[in-house]
């Protein structure tokens, strides 16, 4: 396993999952598109920090990827819903 500077450990090649996030207050099917090795769950309790804690939703939409596999996926879901403005 490898431990990264915050302390996660990442435990296969294979651990990636890319997940969206919906806005359920404005009607925007999907704000942000994100990948994590971290887990949903985890994930979920950062986006609260930053988006409150109503009014979306965070799903995932493919598991067991690789860091490069999640990127080229997350980049095209980004193209996909036109989210170009995040990065």
């Amino acid at each position: 396993p490898v431990v990264n500077p915050s302390g996660h450990i990442y435990t296969s090649q294979n651990d990636h999952e890319v997940y969206i996030v919906r806005n359920q207050r404005t009607g925007e099917v999907v704000i942000y598109v994100g990948r994590t090795s971290q887990g949903l769950a985890e994930r979920e309790r950062q986006h609260r920090d930053t988006l409150g804690r109503e009014g979306w939703e965070l799903e995932s939409i493919r598991q067991g990827l690789t860091l490069e596999e999640a990127r080229n996926y997350e980049q095209e879901l980004i193209i996909r819903y036109g989210l170009n403005n995040l990065e």
